[in-house]
């Protein structure tokens, strides 16, 4: 057990988590006015900007248990090198099937290296700090999430846009390189003592089987919830669905923010990430002690309020100085709920089981970012922007309504409900 936040393994993730997530807005802000640039069709652009996510969420049911059971260096490393080698040959080739195909591979590498670096944060934290770990960790998350559109604008406009899509080819480089001089000791299982446990399984089976005692429903029951619980942690499905409306938001804001701005004449539209990752950055610092020591509730009703309302502004903004307030609101956001909704699943579960708690989280936060772009095309397509962004608010009003209802809203700073 580590007995300070700033060791080598801590320290090291983040880097590798900055340079990633810097790969990743970067190249996803661009993408579909890059995807146009080069003749593509609009629709084909839209799948694009959301099969990432997609493919992304497919492979979340295995990655937890992948997670617990490996290496999880190997699994963070060797993913992170995957994403890189997608992302060169599309930047190498840059036609709609290999984008589709190889930004789709990208995504399946993204759910198990993502999965395994969360785990690895947990890990790496000093006993009763896994939420100051988190929220730490989550403000370089965010400030990828809020620089990379900025650098990708201001790169774009001055070297076009096959030279940005190399800059987020070179972060991911260099995040693969990082990845490999983690040190790390894997708590997996050997296989010996895999062996030994299927052998033990084997000869309980046999002689259950002897004594020809049928099933009870209830058993039958827990048999099947025991299966499901190797892939995810069930009883954090509805929390993680609450996630999934945030997660939309933050999708549709990354595929058509900048298109949205320039369609009204708000050319500096830079602005609005800039706001947001300062912003994001001083919350989460101010934020990171406190985590552990607010209720659910005290978190989530602000963040739902804030995200409301930040939508609504965009809708309706026709000058700067709203996008920019809009931007402040969708911070709050970003910092309360996030961080809240991952601290609350890693201490709801054993340590053996926070790879499977972090799958589930990202079940929700990858569909958010995969259906949302694509619903948004359509509405756009069908009734405008400004039509767009109301709807996502009456989703994120309608989620806040579904958690005052829920359980979650009973717990009281620092409990959690154990699964």
């Amino acid at each position: 057990m580590q007995t300070k936040l700033l060791n080598k393994q801590y320290i090291l993730i983040m880097l590798v988590n900055a340079c990633s997530w810097m790969s990743y807005y970067i190249v996803t802000t661009i993408l579909t006015s890059y995807m146009e640039f080069l003749s593509i069709a609009l629709s084909i652009a839209g799948v694009a900007g959301g099969i990432f996510a997609f493919t992304s969420m497919f492979t979340r049911p295995v990655t937890g248990i992948v997670t617990d059971s490996f290496n999880r260096k190997w699994i963070f490393a060797g993913c992170i090198t995957l994403m890189f080698a997608s992302l060169f040959l599309y930047t190498v080739h840059p036609t709609a099937a290999f984008i589709l195909i190889f930004r789709g591979l990208q995504g399946v590498a993204f759910g198990f290296q993502s999965t395994a670096s969360m785990a690895l944060v947990a890990e790496s934290a000093p006993r009763g700090r896994t939420g100051e770990a988190i929220s730490y960790y989550g403000i370089i998350t965010v400030a990828g999430m809020a620089l990379g559109p900025i650098a990708a604008i201001r790169i774009s406009n001055a070297f076009g846009y096959p030279v940005c899509m190399w800059v987020g080819t070179i972060f991911l480089a260099a995040a693969a390189g990082i990845a490999y001089f983690f040190p790390y000791k894997s708590r997996s299982v050997t296989r010996m003592e895999r062996e030994e446990a299927a052998a033990v399984l084997k000869e309980a089976a046999e002689q259950k089987k002897r004594t020809c005692v049928p099933e009870a429903p209830e058993q039958k029951k827990n048999k099947a919830l025991s299966v499901v619980r190797r892939f995810i942690e069930p009883g954090l499905l509805d929390l993680t669905m609450m996630h999934f409306p945030i997660s939309m938001m933050n999708g549709v804001i990354s595929a058509f923010l900048v298109i949205f701005g320039q369609s009204r004449g708000l050319m500096d539209i830079s602005l609005y990430f800039t706001v947001n990752a300062v912003l994001v950055i001083v919350l989460r610092i101010l934020f990171a002690k406190k985590v552990d020591k607010l209720s659910i509730a005290q978190s989530y009703v602000p963040s739902f309020i804030a995200a409301a309302a930040a939508l609504i502004l965009i809708a309706f903004s026709d000058k700067l100085w709203m996008l920019v307030l809009s931007a402040a609101l969708r911070s709050v956001t970003q910092v309360l709920e996030n961080t809240t909704a991952q601290t609350t699943m890693l201490k709801s579960v054993a340590p053996e089981r926070q790879g499977a708690a972090t799958c589930t989280y990202y079940i929700g936060g990858d569909g958010g970012q995969a259906i949302g772009p694509m619903i948004g095309g359509l509405i756009v397509s069908a009734a405008g922007y400004s039509t767009m962004w109301i709807v996502f608010a009456v989703i994120i009003a309608a989620d806040m309504v579904w958690f005052l209802f829920s359980k979650w809203r009973k717990l009281a700073p620092g409990e959690t409900y154990h699964f």
